[in-house]
This record gives structure tokens, C-alpha cells and sequence, in this order.
């Protein structure tokens, strides 16, 4: 590696900025981007395969993260596992996001599909936030700790762009872009 980075994130409650590096490391600063510190890999990685990474998480409350670092293919040797902080990135434990029963030899949950993006709420501990991935929509009320698939038309799981969240109405509306179009619903 020469040193590339990529799945740069910057929350939106906080000082809190994280990058990933080529090298596989993922890096946090707590003062917008000073001075950074690399993650423990005993915690977390982040794939070298830059064009497949995705960023940090932000969920409704400025300490509670959501991370999934994973390979271009889904496989039992490069397994994708989710993980969550509440303790603004300096510990992280899996998550299962997707439902899915499959677990890497250490028992951690594995995604059945690549997460693109998270969309949390931009009202601050509402706990709601959404994960996009290449299978489908998945949702979370309490900032990530539980998730249930949202029921969507098949076409929307396709290769998933960018995701907004319009909560000036209750149920709020969820406006998704992929590959096939833009699609727009209530969720509630």
C-alpha cells in the first residue's frame, strides 16, 4: 500500500471523524481530524480493498457506531461481520444486521449482504436508523442494537446508491436510490 484512504466519516453530534487506510487500518480522531489514532485491530479492520469499503456509522446518539468492513465477495474465508460501539469507536462487538444465521468460527454473526451505507435519523437519540445493503433494507429503533428487515419491493435491494430519511412527517418518508431508479415510502 502507498498510503490511500478511503470511507472517510464525520458525525454529525460530534467532533468524531474516522478514515481507513489501504494498509487495513481503520484511524479515529475525537477532535475533527487533528490528530488521529489508529483502531486496534483486535477490535476492528478495514478491508485494503479500498473500492469495496464502506464508512463508519452514525447513529442518533453521538458514542453509538455501526461499522461493517468487508471483501468484494461474501465467503466463509473473508466472512463480513457488522459491529457496533458505544463507546465512540474505542471498542466495537458484532452485530447480526441482516437476520442471518451463518457465524464466522468465533461465533460472531455474518451479514448475508454487503451494508452500502447507514442512514441515521438527524434527531438526536430518536434511535431510528436504517442500513442499505445489497439485499435489502434493514431497520433499527434503539441505535443499531436490534435490527428487522423492512419490507420493500425486491427492486430497491438492487446495488443501492444513497438513502434519505425526510422525518417532518410521522411515519417519516424513506426516498432510495439505486441502479433501477428512486423509490419513495412511508416507514411506520
Amino acid at each position: 500500500g502507498g498510503g490511500a484512504m478511503a470511507g472517510l466519516s464525520i458525525s454529525h453530534l460530534s467532533d468524531l471523524w474516522f478514515v481507513g487506510t489501504d494498509m487495513g487500518t481503520l484511524f479515529r480522531s475525537t477532535d475533527r481530524g487533528r490528530v488521529w489514532e489508529a483502531v486496534s485491530h483486535y477490535e476492528t479492520g478495514f478491508n485494503a480493498r479500498l473500492q469495496s469499503t464502506m464508512p463508519v456509522g452514525f447513529t442518533t446518539r453521538p458514542e453509538v457506531l455501526l461499522f461493517a468492513s468487508c471483501y468484494h465477495e461474501l465467503s466463509s474465508t473473508y466472512p463480513c461481520v457488522a459491529q457496533r460501539s458505544v463507546d465512540a469507536g474505542v471498542t466495537w462487538t458484532p452485530q447480526n444486521v441482516t437476520g442471518g444465521t451463518a457465524t464466522t468460527r468465533g461465533g460472531d454473526p455474518v451479514l448475508d449482504h454487503f451494508v452500502r451505507h447507514w442512514i441515521p435519523s438527524l434527531s438526536e437519540g430518536s434511535g431510528y436508523v436504517l442500513a442499505a445493503t445489497e439485499g435489502g433494507m434493514y431497520r433499527s429503533r434503539d441505535d443499531g442494537a436490534t435490527w428487522s428487515a423492512v419490507p420493500v419491493p425486491h427492486a430497491v435491494s438492487d446495488s443501492p446508491r444513497g438513502t434519505f430519511l425526510d422525518e417532518s412527517v410521522d411515519p417519516p418518508y424513506v426516498v432510495h436510490a439505486n441502479v433501477n431508479g428512486t423509490y419513495v415510502w412511508r416507514d411506520g
